[in-house]
């Protein structure tokens, strides 16, 4: 079921980033919450009326944010766990559970709450698979990681990121042609995808598969948002560069400028260029 429009239900895919801005106590606006979350299934008739006496989801979520800040995980863990039971379908309290797991350096302990935010219906949450990816990596555990994704399959979720996070998995294993694959799968499917974009840069530059590389960042020139495709444009100028095609290579640097004049990236890489092909007045 979609959410309302006005709803702030949606997930965050950035783990631990608050809901809203915390309060001091359940208010007329919380109550207001819960009830539009009961409406849309993410809690029970009977969870609004205990929520009413007790403080809200979003009244513990934003409580759990706080103690996060104040470097009290114990506290933070409960009131994550509060908002949690009241509302079992919603993955904000899941995700700040994970936080709270990583932040003690546990990132094993943070899988499961990853996994069970990632098998909630109604979100694709697309940057909290590369997120998981990340976390399971740090864990040492990526080949659970990919038994978990090739399990959760990608039908209704963003099937680029699904395989972007699978290419993660198998390039930390070595993997690296079982990881150009899934990410050159997630590029076909979204060009768009900047961790899957990177992610073939790295490897098909280490193997020196030039052509397929430039091919590759062709496509991803004229995607939004204009931050991926600047991106993908001092990742093609670095290419031809290596190619030996020097002046397409700062042709497309300051094409890349017209995008993002003061981009950090594209201005650093140009003058390099400029430095190393001897036209310093230029």
């Amino acid at each position: 079921q979609s959410p309302a429009m006005g709803m702030i239900v949606a997930s965050f895919d950035n783990i631990g980033e608050p809901l809203v801005v915390g309060g001091s106590a359940s208010s007329a606006a919380d109550q207001e919450m819960i009830e539009r979350l009961a409406a849309l299934g993410y809690v029970s008739s009977s969870e609004v009326a205990a929520a009413a006496g007790s403080g809200t989801a979003t009244y513990h979520l934003n409580a759990g944010h706080i103690m996060l800040k104040k470097g009290d995980l114990d506290k933070a863990r409960d009131e994550f766990a509060r908002a949690r039971d009241l509302a079992p379908q919603f993955d904000q309290p899941l995700l700040g559970l994970a936080q709270v797991e990583l932040m003690r350096k546990r990132p094993g302990a943070a899988i499961p709450f990853l996994e069970e935010a990632l098998r909630l219906p109604g979100e694709d949450r697309r940057l909290l698979m590369t997120r998981a990816a990340r976390v399971y990596i740090s864990a040492g555990r990526q080949r659970e990681g990919l038994d978990f994704f090739q399990a959760l399959g990608a039908a209704g979720r963003s099937e680029a990121h699904h395989y972007t996070a699978i290419g993660m998995l198998k390039e930390s294993l070595g993997d690296a042609d079982g990881a150009v694959g899934e990410y050159s799968h997630a590029l076909r499917l979204d060009p768009a995808v900047e961790r899957a974009l990177r992610g073939l840069y790295e490897i098909l530059k280490r193997g020196e598969d030039l052509d397929r590389l430039a091919s590759t960042l062709e496509g991803s020139l004229q995607v939004e948002p204009a931050r991926v495709a600047v991106r993908a444009a001092n990742w093609l100028a670095l290419t031809r560069e290596a190619q030996g095609r020097r002046p397409e290579a700062r042709a497309i640097l300051k094409k890349a400028l017209s995008l993002d004049p003061a981009d950090i990236m594209t201005l650093t890489n140009l003058g390099s260029m400029f430095l190393r092909d001897g036209l310093v007045e230029e």
